[in-house]
């Protein structure tokens, strides 16, 4: 019988900068109220998200650790994005987190709407071809010779009071796609708060999924008595960093009573 066995653990963010970069309030006391100028104006709270830009399908997939959207600006001014970097533990890519000023926010806002991301179509995609494939060429549909096939989906969301827009974009770095768009995209990717810092994560999820498949040799025996493939159990810090290392030196699949498992370790995002 097919099943899966999750270990789940309530997360909670380790890694917020010290009280000199970023003061972080619990969501639950921050005031509803809103950050404005003459020009924009947005909520102001812990849990808003303001700007995001995220890449998704096509090759973006992942069996390693957390994906997180790749630059995303809360409405108290907290940025989270991920880089190529080495994989922070429990996550796909590298983790960082850091702080913007309000005017650095106003001018961000200010550059996306000069550039005319708010006359967007909500949708664009690169012109498709048929290609033939197989003995019986059958018809094909892919995406314009630049791309290839598996390509990710750019998307970028603006959420300011009372102007949102959301634009998609297909494939993500399409050289054909609306200036906006790229202007837009490259300000979101290359801006960086002076007090960027890595996240490091305290409390993970670990899940295990009974696989078939055929592999050379049988995968090694789960080596962690410690910790058992059942429901509720709370992974440490330590234990974390334990599989990690594991999963790095010996992959993710494991033997275990029997059967082989698929192990995936998680960790709550900073946000």
């Amino acid at each position: 019988m097919k099943y899966t066995i999750l270990i789940l653990l309530l997360l909670s963010a380790c890694s917020l900068p010290d009280k000199g970069s970023i003061t972080q309030t619990p969501i639950s006391t921050i005031p509803q109220q809103t950050t404005s100028t003459s020009t924009h104006s947005w909520k102001d709270s812990a849990n808003a998200i303001i700007i995001q830009y995220d890449e998704f399908g096509g090759n973006m997939a992942t069996e390693e650790g957390t994906h997180l959207p790749l630059w995303t600006l809360y409405g108290d001014g907290l940025v989270v994005w991920s880089e190529d970097g080495p994989p922070t533990i429990g996550f796909d890519r590298e983790v960082w987190i850091g702080h913007l000023k309000e005017e650095d926010i106003q001018k961000l806002i200010s550059r996306i709407e000069k550039s005319g991301f708010f006359s967007l179509e909500p949708e664009y995609k690169a012109p498709a071809f048929l290609i033939q494939q197989g003995d019986d060429a059958s018809p094909v549909l892919a995406p314009n010779p630049q791309g290839g096939l598996d390509q990710p989906t750019g998307f970028i969301a603006i959420n300011l009071l009372g102007r949102e827009h959301r634009v998609m974009v297909y494939p993500a770095n399409w050289a054909e796609a609306p200036k906006a768009y790229k202007i837009v995209r490259t300000a979101i990717q290359s801006l960086r708060p002076p007090d960027a810092t890595p996240f490091t994560p305290c409390e993970f999820t670990l899940g295990a999924t009974p696989v078939s498949v055929n592999v050379a040799s049988a995968p090694p025996a789960w080596p962690f008595g410690d910790i058992e493939l059942k429901q509720h159990v709370v992974i440490t810090p330590s234990q974390a960093q334990s599989i990690h290392t594991f999963i790095k030196e010996h992959g993710n699949l494991i033997e275990f009573q029997g059967s082989i498992y698929r192990i995936r370790m998680m960790a709550t995002p900073p946000r």
